[in-house]
Parts: C-alpha cells; sequence; structure tokens
C-alpha cells in the first residue's frame, strides 16, 4: 500500500509504495508503476530492525498503539497552555503533533532509521503488526536455522557422536579452530591449553558465528583425527574412563607437540599447495599444510601483503577463510612455536 516517506534530514514526507513481503523484506518504491516494472525499489530487512512510534518504547502490543495515538492527537494541553499564554509550548506541541501524527519508525542495529507516516491510526495499528509479526518470523527462522545446522554438526558429520580425544558419547562442547566436537572434561583440558591453541565453545550455551558453524561442517572429528591421529597407535589413545591426567598428556601431544602428525609436501611450495587445495576445496590437504607448513606461509603472509587476500578471493567458504586469518594473527596449534605467546587475542572477523 501507500506510504509517506520522510526524506532525508528535510521535513518533508514523499509518496511511495511499499510491499512487505514473507521474506522479512520491506521495500519501498517511489510508485506503483515502479513496482510493476520492479525498478528503484529499496528494501529493508526487518530480520535486523525494530519498529516503533517515536517517543515510546519499541516493543508495544496493539492496544497501546491506540492508546499513544489517541494521547498524540488528542493534545488536551495545548489549550490550557495556550489561556496561560505559554505560545511557545503550544506552537511546538502543535508541531510535534503533526508531524508525529500516524508516524512509525523502524531503526536498524546500526541506527539507521526510515520514518513513514499513514494516513490514519487504523493503518498504522495494521502495518505495525504486520511488521512485528515479520521480525518475530524472521528471528524465528534465524534461531531455527541455527539450532538445525548445530544439530547437524552433532549428528551429521563424520566422527561426531564420539569426543575427539577419548570417544565419549554425546559430546556438548567443540573446539572451533581445530573443527572437532569434545566433551565436557576434555574441553576443560581444552581451555588450559590457551585459546591460541584450542578456541572452546559449547553446542548448547554460546552464541556461534556462522564462520565458525561452516568450519564445525567442513572438519569434523573424523576428517580431524586423520590428521592430528595419523601415527598414533590407538592403544596409546585414552578412553572415557581413563583418568584426566591420561587424557591431558595425551591432548597436550596430540595438539601441543603434535606428536601424532606426519608430513606433506615441501616448504618451498607450501603456498602453492595452500593455494591448490582452497581452489579445490580439499580440507583435509588445507589442515595438514596450515599444521606442518604454517611457518613458511606465515612468512610468506608477512613479505607478501596481498598473498592472504589472494588465497582468501580463491574461495567463498568462510570457514577456510577463518583459518587463514587465525593463521596469520595467532601464534597457536597451527604454529611451531606453540608457547612463544601464552593466549593471544585474535581477530575473529573475516575480512571478505
Amino acid at each position: 500500500g501507500y506510504m509517506y516517506k520522510k526524506c532525508g534530514s528535510s521535513r518533508s514526507y514523499k509518496r511511495k509504495y511499499v510491499t512487505l513481503c514473507s521474506d522479512s523484506l520491506m521495500t519501498y518504491y517511489p510508485s506503483f508503476q515502479a513496482y510493476v516494472d520492479n525498478v528503484y525499489g529499496k528494501s529493508i530487512d526487518l530480520a535486523h530492525v525494530t519498529v516503533k512510534i517515536p517517543g515510546q518504547k519499541p516493543n508495544f502490543q496493539n492496544s497501546e498503539v491506540s492508546t499513544v495515538m489517541s494521547d498524540v492527537k488528542g493534545d488536551k494541553s495545548i489549550e490550557t497552555q495556550r489561556k496561560k499564554g505559554n505560545s511557545i509550548k503550544v506552537k511546538q506541541r502543535e508541531y510535534e503533533s503533526e508531524n508525529f501524527l500516524n508516524v512509525m519508525q523502524i531503526v536498524s542495529l546500526n541506527n539507521n532509521r526510515w520514518q513513514f507516516q499513514l494516513s490514519s491510526e487504523k493503518e498504522l495499528i495494521e502495518w505495525v503488526f504486520a511488521i512485528q509479526e515479520q521480525i518475530k518470523s524472521s528471528l524465528a527462522s534465524c534461531d531455527n536455522s541455527s539450532i538445525a545446522r548445530l544439530t547437524r554438526i552433532r549428528y551429521s558429520v563424520p566422527g561426531n557422536l564420539t569426543c575427539a580425544d577419548c570417544g565419549e558419547k554425546n559430546p556438548d562442547w567443540a573446539s572451533i579452530n581445530l573443527g572437532i566436537v569434545i566433551c565436557i572434561e576434555c574441553s576443560g583440558i581444552h581451555r588450559n591449553l590457551g585459546s591460541h591453541i584450542s578456541k572452546v565453545r559449547s553446542l548448547s550455551l554460546d552464541t556461534w558465528a556462522d564462520n565458525h558453524v561452516q568450519i564445525m561442517e567442513a572438519i569434523g572429528n573424523e576428517m580431524a583425527n586423520s590428521v592430528w591421529e595419523e601415527r598414533l597407535n590407538f592403544e596409546e589413545k585414552p578412553n572415557h574412563d581413563s583418568n584426566r591426567n591420561e587424557k591431558e598428556k595425551f591432548i597436550q601431544n596430540k595438539y601441543m607437540f603434535k606428536s601424532f602428525t606426519s608430513n606433506v609436501g615441501n616448504q618451498e611450495s607450501a603456498c602453492e599447495d595452500l593455494l591448490v587445495a582452497i581452489t579445490n576445496c580439499h580440507m583435509k590437504t588445507i589442515i595438514k599444510l596450515l599444521v606442518h607448513h604454517s611457518d613458511e606461509i606465515c612468512t610468506q603472509f608477512s613479505s607478501d601483503e596481498n598473498l592472504l587476500t589472494s588465497l582468501l578471493t580463491e574461495n567463498t567458504n568462510v570457514g577456510t577463510a577463518q583459518l587463514l586469518i587465525w593463521l596469520k594473527n595467532d601464534n597457536g596449534v597451527y604454529n611451531s612455536d606453540e608457547e612463544k605467546e601464552a593466549d593471544v587475542d585474535c581477530n575473529e572477523s573475516v575480512l571478505l
């Protein structure tokens, strides 16, 4: 339908044709014909906004909308103020009443604002209710999507039904940079290694970034252990009944000292091999190269500022991109000198 949108910093409103779709996009066009032709439309993603009436709390019920608008329209104090001679306040209230009449604001997380004016209180209530419902639907969809992906990590990624380090069933914790799921006892040992070695998250308690989920989906216990335990005599591996000291010694040997890994490739071609592996989306080779040739790759990062960017642009998987950024910023599990820094706060933003 039609609304009047406040334009920029001016006080004028321009008529727009506005649509609200089930994909939680609110789109406004300069005219109905523009909508028909599907041109000049500007969209607002309702997943990242709130809707409110100026001066009021954003979370209100329909009855409150009616109350707010009746209060604004009533202006019962204006006549009293006029009699008392408070002309300045009267004019200000009249201006606010005129400009906030049947007005709603949509505010984004980064404080972008869109202000719309409706032709009646009834239309205002209907639009606010419809937008709120789309916001709820979008948030529920995001929550369900996140839950579904974490469920897949638990039950669908090969090897994730048991702890990567001791075999305990139904592990509920994860190391996001190693791409593995672990039990609660092993998660405590991983935390003691330091976040530069293992970045521990709960599968049920923590909020997960999309790039972290992608790492977990791409690796998993089976693939990770095929690298970290490639030369392991499995009689040496602790089980869920082993005492904590045994588990701690094993985990330190596995990730700090890389005692059970075997080498791959050569130092001179490490960066070229990494580029090929990224291009072919061969995650196991990527992990092996990061484990064994991280120093050479980091040296190349330092000498060639464009190398990291070129590697990232070769792959659309933000999980792989995050691994490379951790490699550049951390002196940790993928570097040979693990104890150079005890605990480095890494930059976890994806540079894509």
